[in-house]
This record gives C-alpha cells, structure tokens and sequence, in this order.
C-alpha cells in the first residue's frame, strides 16, 4: 500500500472512532500519544522518514496531510466550551451547584 493510501486509510476508519470515542468518554493524554504513535508507524511502516511537524501539513505545502490526534482533541474540547457557553450553561451550572 502507498504512502497516501495508508494516510487515506488512517483518515478514514481512525478519525471516526477517535471522534465518537472522544465524545462519550474522556481520553488521557498517554493514550493520545499512544494512538499517534501507532497512527505514525502504521503510514510509516515503522520507518519515519519525514520529520513529524513535516507530516501534518497539507500536500500544497509538502507535508502528507497526515491527522493530528492532539489537535483533534482540542478542536473537539473548544466544540464542547463553545456549546457550553449556550443554552446548556445554565442546565450546567444548575446541576454543578
């Protein structure tokens, strides 16, 4: 499988799950680390080539486009602030106190 296709593959069936696991439970960030790193020798097939600042960026400037778990999990903490900052503050703060 090429290089693109294991990203492509790593986009597709991790991301989801990262997503929905994320939004039901809380993740460490051991495991944040973990599942990068599994994600990182699952393109690289265990051989990094390409420095790991190199590998997020988009195709336009280089890089493989490659997914960011940490930074997926703080979009996904930012999602959550923003939603909490609405009508579901007061529901929050309500059961809070």
């Amino acid at each position: 499988m090429s290089l693109p296709a294991r990203v492509l593959v790593s986009k597709i069936f991790v991301f989801s799950t990262f997503v929905y696991v994320c939004n039901c439970t809380w993740i460490t960030s051991d495991q944040v680390k973990l599942i990068q790193n599994i994600l990182n020798n699952f393109v690289w097939n265990g051989r990094h080539k390409v420095q790991q600042a190199t590998m997020y960026l988009s195709v336009l400037l280089g890089g493989l486009n490659m997914i960011n778990i940490q930074n997926v999990l703080h979009s996904l903490h930012t999602k959550w602030m923003v939603r909490l900052q609405g009508h579901w503050a007061v529901l929050v703060m309500n059961y809070l106190e």
